[in-house]
């Protein structure tokens, strides 16, 4: 049995930027909600 060396290293790669995309979507959200939650707070503060 032969690994494609190239195959693999294309999935891997892709999976990689999968990956990276991933935690960027999740960072972005969690920055998002504590954005959110800075206004929130900001905003008791003034009543």
């Amino acid at each position: 049995m032969t690994i494609d060396v190239e195959t693999t290293l294309r999935d891997t790669r892709y999976r990689l930027k999968k990956l990276g995309e991933g935690i960027e979507n999740l960072v972005k959200s969690y920055s998002d909600v504590f954005n959110d939650l800075e206004i929130a707070s900001q905003l008791h503060t003034i009543h």
